[in-house]
């Protein structure tokens, strides 16, 4: 933010403050922002909003799409989000002890919290076993179609989850060759929430299965999904197999909350 923006906005703390509420519509929008809608939802002039949008891609705080000229969050928003979110203590213990989780079962074991994007990877330890699909650091998974994915949006509060939920069902995505619609994904997320973990069948890539299991705070709210993926027919999936029994222990020991999936 430059002198001559703060000396306009009344000071630089009032600049400030002016940039937070810009930057906070875009940490509460499900997808990018037109100008317009920045402008309405803060209820400034078209002209100030852009003045600020401008200094914050500068920054890399914001992002504009060449092809629609909407603005979305850029690549350090993303940094400092996903920094903040590894400075707390489960998501770091998960982070640190995650290798021991890969080394019980045997497979391939994944860390993911929830970013401005949906779930994201922060954390992999791969196993010997060759697998289809690795959960890569960085990379995004969807809600309908990845058992991490069916955790946040069973355990999430709805209004952080139903407008990508909604987006994600109208591209008719599919798990096992089968079409999730809305009543078939509801179904899905009352047995999530009923078992405690969610499971997934050649969702991600064929000949795949991915078990995963969430991580609560003290006070019942979701930080972090722990993912195991494995090829079907070598991973004991099976409920109440190895690997069920080990990814409970583990995030048993992890969790601050009796949410935790121990049963």
């Amino acid at each position: 933010m430059n002198l001559r923006m703060a000396e306009k906005d009344g000071g630089g703390v009032q600049a400030l403050q002016t940039g937070a509420e810009i930057l906070r519509c875009f940490a509460h929008a499900p997808r990018s922002l037109t100008l317009s809608a920045v402008s309405s939802a803060t209820g400034m002039a078209p002209g100030k909003v852009h003045r600020y949008l401008r200094g914050f891609i500068a920054a890399g705080l914001i992002v504009q799409e060449p092809a629609t000229r909407r603005y979305d969050l850029g690549p350090l928003s993303y940094s400092l989000g996903i920094a903040a979110l590894q400075r707390h203590d489960l998501v770091r213990d998960a982070s640190s002890r995650l290798g021991e989780l890969c080394a019980v079962t045997g497979e391939s074991a994944s860390l993911l919290i929830w970013g401005d994007r949906g779930p994201v990877v922060i954390r992999s330890e791969e196993s010997r076993q060759y697998v289809a699909v690795i959960l890569r650091v960085g990379g995004t998974v969807r809600l309908t179609t990845s058992s991490a994915g069916y955790l946040f949006a069973a355990f999430l509060p709805p209004v952080q989850t139903a407008a990508a939920i909604a987006v994600e069902l109208e591209g008719r995505p599919t798990v096992d060759g089968r079409r999730v619609t809305k009543r078939g994904f509801s179904v899905i997320l009352s047995e999530v929430r009923r078992r405690g973990l969610a499971e997934i069948r050649n969702g991600p890539a064929p000949d795949t299965v991915a078990l995963s299991a969430p991580l609560f705070e003290a006070d019942g709210r979701i930080v972090a999904v722990v993912s195991v993926v494995g090829r079907v027919g070598s991973m004991a999936h099976e409920p109440g197999g190895h690997v069920e029994r080990e990814l409970r222990a583990f995030v048993s020991r992890l969790s601050q909350s009796g949410n935790s999936p121990t049963k």
